[in-house]
C-alpha cells in the first residue's frame, strides 16, 4: 500500500509531490510534518496502484457474494 522514497539533493516537498503526481497535503497526511526535509531522508508515499478510494454510501454493506 505504501512505498518508501529517499529525498534527493536539493529536492523540495513540492518537487517530490509533482514527480509522484500527488499533493503536498497527501505527503504530510501520511508522514506528519515535513517542513524541513533533507537529502537522504526517507518518506512514505502511497502506491496508488494498490488501492481505490471509495466513499461509503447509506445502505452499503461488506457483503461480497453473488446476489442471485
Amino acid at each position: 500500500m505504501y512505498n518508501i522514497y529517499e529525498v534527493k539533493k536539493n529536492e523540495t516537498l513540492s518537487d517530490i509531490a509533482n514527480k509522484l503526481n500527488i499533493s503536498v497535503d497527501q505527503l504530510m497526511e501520511i508522514n506528519g510534518e515535513l517542513s524541513n526535509i533533507t537529502q537522504g531522508q526517507l518518506i512514505i508515499i502511497p502506491n496508488k496502484s494498490n488501492y481505490t478510494i471509495y466513499t461509503v454510501k447509506q445502505g452499503d454493506t461488506f457483503f461480497m457474494g453473488n446476489n442471485e
